[in-house]
């Protein structure tokens, strides 16, 4: 412990914090200061600040710059008060937090402050991960769910550990594989209330199916977290209609029958379905002219749509080619034009760099992305959308490399078709080989084109299952060390990987075991 001698502060001071201590000081004040202030702890104002940092998100998604600034200042007022606590304890002050988190943001970015230089952006967040690491070992934490905050939202946290502890090979295979422990535990749900389990033993089993359904939405690149509270705006966007389609009529909700409630229920979500985007859009204008569509957008027409697994549709577009480029592997911005806020999506590009304006997407169904959802359900050939040109440093052009292997699995493998089709079509100095992983040969995507692209000497593809099935007499099992020797994997080639934040880690931890430097990876995460 240290020890402090506690300033005299002016509450009339000019320096807006410095003024903002001295209130917090004189809260605290045991002479005349404020008495719940006075009775408070580091823990008791937990909650407090959990929920400042709450309504800050909704203040930002609100987009009102009044109601953010001052959420803000709420959330500055819990780190003032937390460190008020502290120096009074002799722990630390205001001034010590300040300079840690200017240490480390030092520390963490030598590219910018010191004489560091990387490649690319996946060697520069290979090099944050790496400093983290360096900062848990000093504190002497080293197991797998160190450093995960027991006070992060339950669902979230949920997923983070169940990422911890993929990343030492604790986890299921495939999606698939996790319905049978749904199912297991709802069983176990049931039993315990039939047989008149005490509340506790039955709360603990409903926990257990609420972590198997994270562990589900996890497997199956769904956010838990972000996927409930689209549910839960759904679920008050329907209610509210109810309440409204009830006092059309002169009655209120209490006043209704559970049949009449069922029906209200079912009208309302008819009407969301009808409208999901809200009011039309002005008749006889184009919908640029509705939309206020940011200056690097440009407009696309859908010309035609494709269903190729019963998740999984192909949208061809076709842009304005004196304005939209984008390099094999990159992803795009989509913007579908609404009477409100328009609805927008990242998506990565399919096709090859084209000079005809024409763009190919492959993009599986999300019923809690707005975006996602209208592109799948309501979206039509001929239809106008809003496009960026390619973006990010996932990319691959000729002359960066003569080797080249993409590992992909599932939906992950679309940028890296990109890039084959470029390769083949315009680098003829170039090898690629693909390894694409899927959970069964059912749900490979492009499987005639990938067949006849193989029988280039330029072009490998290698396709492993982890369901196994009598009729399979390919490689089984996910992307594995075993997987890449046994292929005779150019160890000189750049590797292009992309998908969920499981894959990527497990991918990157893989090859960095099998020797492979940071400077040959390259793969874009989708969180």
């Amino acid at each position: 412990m240290r020890t402090f001698t506690l300033p005299v502060m002016d509450i009339h001071d000019s320096d807006p914090l410095r003024r903002l201590r001295a209130i917090m000081a004189r809260l605290r004040d045991p002479d005349g200061g404020c008495p719940w202030d006075q009775a408070q702890t580091p823990a008791s104002i937990v909650p407090y600040t959990l929920e400042e940092a709450y309504e800050v998100g909704e203040a930002i998604a609100s987009g009102e710059p009044d109601a953010i600034q001052g959420e803000l200042g709420d959330l500055l007022f819990q780190v003032v008060f937390q460190a008020r606590l502290a120096e009074e304890n002799g722990d630390f002050d205001f001034d010590d937090i300040a300079r840690v988190i200017g240490d480390k943001l030092l520390r963490r970015h030598p590219h910018v402050f010191a004489d560091a230089e990387y490649t690319h952006d996946q060697e520069r967040e290979a090099a944050w991960e790496s400093a983290k690491e360096d900062e848990r070992r000093a504190r002497d934490r080293h197991g797998a769910l160190d450093d995960i905050p027991l006070a992060m939202p339950a669902l979230a946290r949920a997923q983070k550990l169940q990422r911890r502890a993929r990343r030492v090979g604790f986890d299921w295979d495939e999606a698939a594989a996790v319905l049978g422990k749904i199912r297991e535990e709802i069983a176990e749900v049931q039993a315990e209330f039939e047989q008149g389990g005490a509340p506790e033993r039955v709360a603990d089993e409903v926990g257990d199916v609420l972590f198997a359904v994270v562990n589900w939405a996890r497997h199956l690149n769904v956010d838990a977290e972000t996927a409930l509270r689209g549910s839960n705006r759904k679920f008050e966007r329907r209610f509210r209609e109810m309440e409204t389609l009830a006092e059309t009529d002169g009655r209120g909700l209490s006043e209704l029958s559970m049949d009449e409630l069922e029906a209200l229920w079912a009208e309302a979500k008819r009407s969301e379905e009808k409208d999901p985007l809200g009011p039309p859009l002005t008749e006889g204008f184009p919908m640029s002219h509705v939309l206020e569509v940011p200056d690097h957008f440009m407009p696309a027409r859908i010309e035609h749509i494709e269903s190729v697994t019963p998740l999984i549709k192909v949208f061809n577009l076709v842009a304005d080619p004196a304005r939209f480029r984008a390099r094999a592997g990159q992803w795009i911005d989509l913007a579908i034009p609404s009477a409100g806020e328009p609805l927008i999506g990242g998506y990565s590009v399919v096709s090859a760099p084209s000079a005809d304006g024409r763009l190919q997407l492959a993009i599986k169904y999300a019923d809690h992305h707005d975006a996602t959802h209208h592109l799948h359900t309501f979206s039509a050939p001929g239809d106008e959308v809003f496009i960026t040109a390619g973006q990010g440093s996932f990319y691959f052009e000729r002359g960066m490399s003569r080797e080249v292997v993409l590992l992909g699995a599932g939906i992950g493998v679309t940028p890296l078709m990109s890039i084959l089709r470029y390769i083949d079509a315009e680098a003829p100095d170039v090898h690629v080989h693909l390894v694409y992983s899927v959970a069964s040969r059912r749900e490979v995507l492009f499987a005639n084109e990938l067949a006849e692209r193989a029988r280039s000497a330029r072009v490998d593809v290698t396709l492993t299952v982890t369901r196994e099935a009598e009729d399979w007499l390919g490689h089984t099992g996910r992307i594995s060390h075993p997987l890449l020797e046994s292929l005779q994997l150019s160890r000189e080639a750049l590797y292009y990987y992309c998908g969920s934040r499981d894959f990527i880690d497990d991918m990157t931890e893989l090859l960095r075991e099998w020797g492979l430097p940071e400077s040959q990876l390259r793969y874009e995460k989708w969180w």
